[in-house]
């Protein structure tokens, strides 16, 4: 499959990175994806996260994915 570069930039840097449900690193992160298909990019730190659907182009210079992560509502529950 061709594949494309590719950056992935998230604020704050340093969280987790996954691409297609696989964790691949940390912010900011750079490799290769496959083009031609829907790619799936989620960031997550402890609290916060932030996801986006991109279709990485055949042509064209690196591609820059931006991402600002926002604040979850996630509770633990509690047992009483």
């Amino acid at each position: 499959m061709a594949s494309r570069p590719v950056r992935i930039i998230a604020e704050p840097a340093g969280v987790k990175v996954w691409i297609d449900r696989k964790e691949v690193g940390t912010s900011p992160w750079q490799g290769k994806i496959g083009i031609g298909k829907v790619t799936e990019i989620k960031a997550w730190a402890e609290g916060y996260r932030e996801e986006r659907k991109i279709n990485i182009p055949a042509k064209g210079e690196m591609k820059e994915v931006k991402l600002t992560l926002k604040k979850t509502h996630h509770h633990k529950r509690q047992n009483y």
